[in-house]
C-alpha cells in the first residue's frame, strides 16, 4: 500500500517545500531564538520548532502542527487555496498560470489562483486528506 506524498514532499520550480520553509517561517514569525543544523525555534522557550530535514512544524504550548501550507494557514488565517496563492505572491512559489499574459500580477482569489495553478494537484491531495 502506497501512501500520498505529504504536502512538503511536493516539488515547486524554486526547489521544494522543505527547502522554502525556513524562509516561509522566518517571514511568517520573524528572527529565529535559536538555530542548530535540524531545526530552528522561536520563543523564550523555543516552544515552536520547525523541523529543517522534513519542513514541519510543532508548536508545543498550542499542540498544534503540520506542513508548510497549515503553517501559512494558520498564521495568515487562509484557507489552503489562499495560503497557495500567499506563497506564490510572496515569491515563494512562480505563478505557472501568469507566465505569457500581459499585465502585472494582480489580487486574485485564492480560489481563483488554485483553480489555475500547477500547484492545484497539492491543494486536492491535501484536502482530501484532512
Amino acid at each position: 500500500m502506497t501512501s500520498k506524498p505529504h504536502p512538503t514532499d511536493m516539488p515547486t520550480p524554486q526547489g521544494d517545500f522543505i527547502s522554502i520553509a525556513p524562509a516561509v517561517a522566518e517571514r511568517l514569525l520573524g528572527e529565529p531564538s535559536s538555530r542548530s543544523a535540524r531545526e530552528l525555534r522561536w520563543g523564550r522557550k523555543g516552544s515552536f520548532r520547525l523541523k529543517l530535514d522534513t519542513g514541519t512544524w510543532s508548536d508545543f504550548e498550542a499542540g498544534e502542527g503540520g506542513g508548510l501550507l497549515a503553517l501559512v494557514m494558520r498564521e495568515e488565517r487562509l484557507d489552503k487555496a489562499g495560503a497557495l496563492a500567499w506563497l506564490e505572491t510572496q515569491g515563494f512559489l512562480s505563478n505557472q498560470s501568469e507566465r505569457g499574459r500581459s499585465g502585472a500580477y494582480g489580487p486574485v482569489s485564492g480560489k481563483a489562483v488554485a483553480a489555475q495553478s500547477p500547484y492545484s494537484l497539492a491543494i486536492k491531495d491535501i484536502t482530501t486528506d484532512t
